[in-house]
């Protein structure tokens, strides 16, 4: 059944807000100029509208600010690090880096139940010096990051699942840090730089998948995607940063709540202008 201009008419005239003035009362008895309920309703879920726009951009750029506050903590901190421990080289920094992360940060008595869905930043774990293996390497890939070292995290699964760095140190060349202090795996990692492929296929290596995105965390298909390989990017970066990926997230519904309503008020004129509402009655000389 379709709208006629009729029927759109009525909706259209509920809507409308009656121009003030002289000219007595309204249908009904009301007085003129005075909207209905049905009136104001629209104008409160408007306001209301807004008032979800505005917390949306509120809540991008607290968390905006939190990544960016976080970013200069991390980069003092990353110098300090690798400047006590004399290293000048990318290879001795990434060393001073994963050694500093294993030292203070440890996951002795750490509730793995009472833990945020998207984990600890980087600078909270370091503050709070507690963590398992996601969230050291995380620390660690941060670090790195503020001394142009790039790595992205590889979630390893097999007899045991664990959590390693993967560090870029020649094009297309990426070999694997392991950042927690864990013998099941330090003694293995850190005998040689060894690649994904590589632990994936060594008989000594507990492992026998592996991917970038901890995919496994979603039920009924996560076990079944398997050797998920990334590209270090921005994707890879966001995801190491629980406060830009809240800013984006935010950002983006304040922004789809902008194209929304542009969409809404785009079809509402081609709907009035099909139809002619909207329009003032043409009045005559004798019209009484």
């Amino acid at each position: 059944m379709g709208i006629t201009p009729k029927g759109l008419a009525g909706e259209w005239a509920a809507f409308a807000v009656p121009a003030g003035g002289s000219g007595g009362a309204a249908a009904g008895g009301r007085p003129a100029g005075r909207s209905t309920p049905a009136q104001r309703r629209p104008r409160v879920l408007r306001k209301v509208y807004w008032l979800a726009w505005g917390v949306c951009v509120a809540a991008t750029a607290y968390y905006a600010n939190v990544y960016r506050l976080d970013q200069v903590w991390l980069s003092a901190k990353a110098a300090a690090i690798v400047s006590d421990a004399g290293a000048s080289t990318p290879e001795q920094e990434t060393i001073a880096l994963r050694n500093y992360v294993r030292r203070h940060v440890r996951f002795e008595g750490v509730d793995s139940n009472n833990r945020p869905y998207l984990r600890a930043s980087a600078r909270e774990t370091l503050e709070s010096g507690r963590g398992f293996c996601g969230e050291a390497t995380r620390t660690f890939i941060c670090l790195a990051h503020q001394r142009g070292i790039q790595a992205q995290r590889v979630n390893l699964y097999g007899k045991i699942n664990h959590v390693v760095a993967e560090v870029l140190v020649a094009p297309n060349h990426e070999v694997l840090v392991d950042v927690q202090d864990n013998p099941q795996t330090n003694t293995l990692l850190d005998q040689e730089p060894l690649t994904v492929h590589q632990i994936d296929n060594d008989p000594r290596s507990p492992f026998n998948d592996y991917s970038n995105v901890h995919l496994r965390r979603f039920p009924v298909v996560g076990p079944y995607i398997q050797h998920i390989k990334l590209e270090q990017s921005s994707v890879t970066w966001v995801l190491e940063n629980p406060s830009l990926l809240k800013a984006l997230l935010w950002g983006g519904l304040a922004l789809g709540m902008i194209v929304l309503f542009a969409a809404d008020r785009t079809l509402v004129r081609i709907y009035a202008r099909r139809f002619g509402l909207g329009k003032k009655p043409a009045t005559g000389a004798g019209t009484s």
